[in-house]
């Protein structure tokens, strides 16, 4: 470990910190009831396709890895 670091310069490992959410499964906007009127969401809108990611869900994940029309998507905050 070069000096002056504290974590190695390897590539991190799953075990410890935020484990993020892979290609995440949506479901249509009526039928997300669990979901307030005032719920704050991360919103994407590409090419007649929306996504909604809820901020809520973010606080478990933090890191959202997902594909928008074959094109990915890293959603975070």
């Amino acid at each position: 470990m070069p000096t002056g670091t504290s974590a190695p310069r390897s590539p991190q490992q799953r075990g410890g910190g935020f484990v993020p959410l892979d290609d995440p499964a949506f479901i249509p906007a009526s039928a997300a009831a669990f979901l307030g009127d005032d719920e704050l969401v991360l919103g994407y809108a590409q090419g007649g396709e929306a996504r909604a990611y809820p901020v809520s869900m973010m606080f478990w994940h933090h890191i959202i890895n997902d594909s928008v029309q074959g094109q990915p998507l890293l959603v975070t905050y």
